[in-house]
């Protein structure tokens, strides 16, 4: 919801929060199961993609080097600046 607020749509100032909670838990369960084509799961905390343009770059590098499957993004700046890469397995 904070991320709504900051966006400052006034299209999405009145969303119910458990509207947003619902959508959340439902997209979650959508891909959790999902394997017809290569799937980027990005940790969205800890990416600010409206304000970094590196942000945006690496989630760029990150698909154009996905081998396939599924692969999870997470932020770990206070290890070493730059994302982790995972597969499931």
């Amino acid at each position: 919801m904070a991320r709504i607020a900051n966006r400052g749509r006034s299209f999405e100032a009145d969303m119910d929060p458990e509207y947003i909670s619902e959508l959340a838990r439902l997209y979650n369960d959508f891909f959790f199961n999902y394997q017809d084509t290569p799937l980027l799961v990005i940790q969205t905390e800890g990416f600010n993609f409206a304000d970094s343009d590196d942000d945006v770059d690496q989630v760029v590098r990150t698909i154009d080097d996905m081998p396939g499957g599924t692969q999870y993004l997470v932020a770990a700046r206070d290890l070493d600046g730059e994302g982790q890469l995972g597969s499931a397995g």
